[in-house]
């Protein structure tokens, strides 16, 4: 004869705790938060940084050489600053309009930095103009359609300079004599009698001045002298000044933002690089080795694009791309960045080490599958669905042991409370609030509630 086991002792309630049961829920939701979202917030913050550094970056320099808004080393701030101090009103002009009405003007030293890019109708109106008493006009690197303009009888020579920087004034131009030796190496000219040369070679002179009343005409090789990089050498400041700066108002050439689109100006007959990329001009001439230009073989020659020239072969301006926007040296970050992630890459994959085979089907035994599944449980605190997978096995092992129907899903909760209660001899809402009550708070409540469920099945198990 069997005996049926009497039911466990109830066991001793835990006195309530000051903490609230919540306080550690939280406290493990925060974590299981943290440890998730961790690398997006690190990536988050790395995009931060890395958009903080980019938007800290100097923006790329917009002016062209020559330009007296330029702080680049072709740029001529440095000069156009000195002169201010010194009291010299300084101005731009951009249009054939402004150098005219610039050409007007009395006391006015005007400096055609771009003659090259001057149309051959604006070089006719420009050289037909009346220019004002005490004035000065200041030529760069012209080629020959700008000196029969403005400087009739002037010859430029585009052939291997023979100069040899740095050289002697070898004239009594006030401004060449205060400068002494100077850096000039690219064109060269011959004059008529009475023009002033200075700066010679073995036959020509890089510098030449023509004085016609109180008007005068100053024809420089090169724009060396005036440029940022190379203003504080030798007597290159000096000569700047100089010229620049022998009356009250100076008057900077600048590029057209809307050139004409007209016929350019011839181009001498021999390989010239110019010193800007052109606006609609194909003349020779050179200022000191500035790079992005045209080169042409002859008049009728189109120009052909360099580095930097935003032309196309027919002369039209050409579109700019996303990457002419992007700095030079971005360039060579993005390579960079390409191989650095082709390394991670063969890094990761090496310690990844080579493929095993392995033969299926494989044998897991069911310790390691309920352990992992346990331990998946335990990292999400997935208490509450532990605790229903432990309620749902038990409902179905004791509505088998209990002869209840159960073909699909769990059986009938009144059925089985009933059944189970009249087995055990105890109350129906004491097995209700086991097999189907809320969910444990704790790791503690969870263990209590599983070794309730496994005794619960040992006894109706029992005969």
């Amino acid at each position: 004869m069997s005996t049926i086991a009497p039911p466990p002792a109830p066991a001793p309630e835990t006195p309530a705790d000051d903490t609230p049961a919540s306080a550690p829920a939280r406290h493990a939701t925060a974590r299981a938060l943290w440890l998730r979202w961790r690398w997006w917030g690190l990536c988050c913050l790395v995009l931060l940084l890395v958009g903080v550094l980019i938007a800290g970056i100097p923006a790329k320099e917009d002016h062209p050489a020559l330009d007296p808004r330029s702080g680049a080393a072709r740029g001529t701030r440095a000069a156009d600053q000195l002169l201010q101090q010194r009291g010299i009103t300084s101005g731009t002009a951009a249009t054939a309009a402004e150098l005219g009405r610039a050409l007007r003007e009395a006391d006015t030293t005007v400096v055609l930095t771009r003659p090259n890019e001057l149309t051959t109708r604006q070089l006719a109106e420009l050289g037909s103009i009346g220019r004002g008493e005490h004035s000065r006009l200041l030529l760069l690197a012209p080629n020959q359609s700008a000196l029969n303009a403005f400087a009739p009888g002037v010859r430029a020579d585009y052939s291997a300079p023979d100069l040899k920087p740095p050289i002697g004034p070898g004239c009594d131009l006030p401004e060449a004599v205060a400068a002494g030796r100077v850096e000039l190496d690219n064109q060269s000219f011959s004059g008529r009698p009475g023009d002033t040369a200075c700066y010679p070679g073995s036959t020509l002179h890089a510098l030449l001045s023509r004085t016609t009343g109180t008007q005068q005409v100053i024809v420089l090789g090169s724009a060396d002298p005036l440029t940022n990089e190379r203003l504080a050498h030798e007597g290159n400041a000096a000569l700047a000044l100089g010229l620049l700066g022998a009356h009250p108002r100076l008057v900077w050439q600048v590029a057209d933002p809307h050139p004409q689109q007209d016929a350019p100006a011839p181009a001498t007959p021999t390989t010239v690089p110019t010193a800007f990329p052109t606006t609609g001009s194909t003349g020779g001439g050179s200022t000191g080795g500035n790079s992005g230009g045209t080169t042409t073989d002859g008049p009728g020659d189109a120009p052909v694009e360099r580095h930097g020239d935003h032309r196309t072969a027919q002369g039209e301006p050409r579109k700019k791309t996303l990457l002419d926007l992007v700095p030079a040296g971005w360039h060579w970050a993005t390579y960079q960045l390409g191989l650095a992630a082709l390394l991670a890459v063969a890094w990761r994959a090496r310690r990844l080490g080579p493929v095993l085979g392995e033969r299926l089907p494989a044998v897991v035994r069911a310790s390691e599958s309920t352990e992992g599944r346990a331990r998946l449980y335990h990292r999400a605190d997935a208490r509450g669905h532990a605790a229903e997978t432990l309620r749902r096995a038990t409902r179905r092992r004791a509505a088998a042991a209990l002869g209840l129907p159960h073909t699909s899903g769990d059986p009938d909760p009144a059925a089985l409370t009933e059944a189970a209660a009249a087995r055990l001899g105890r109350p129906p809402a004491d097995l209700q609030h086991l097999l189907y009550g809320p969910a444990p708070t704790d790791d503690a409540a969870l263990l209590r509630l599983a070794d309730e469920l496994d005794d619960m099945e040992w006894q109706v198990r029992q005969p």
